[in-house]
C-alpha cells in the first residue's frame, strides 16, 4: 500500500480488519510523533508503543511525502 500526506508532525493511519472501523485488534501508525521527531505503532486506543523508531523531520509542512506498508 502507498500513501501520502502533508503535514507538520502526528500523521494519524489506522490498520483495521474493517474500513473505517475500529475495533480493539486495530494498529494505529503515527508518524511524526513528538514534534516530528519519531514514527510508532500502537494499539489502538493505547498510549503504549509496540515499536517505535527515530525518524526526525520525516514530515513535510508543506509538501506531500510518500510512504509504503
Amino acid at each position: 500500500m502507498v500513501f501520502a500526506v502533508m503535514g507538520c508532525s502526528n500523521a494519524h493511519i489506522l490498520l483495521s480488519k474493517y474500513p473505517g472501523i475500529a475495533d480493539p485488534t486495530s494498529i494505529e501508525l503515527i508518524i511524526g510523533k513528538e514534534e516530528n521527531k519519531k514514527t510508532v505503532l500502537r494499539k489502538y486506543g493505547s498510549e503504549e508503543e509496540i515499536e517505535s523508531v527515530s525518524s526526525p523531520y520525516i514530515m513535510q509542512c508543506a509538501k506531500f511525502q510518500h510512504f509504503w506498508l
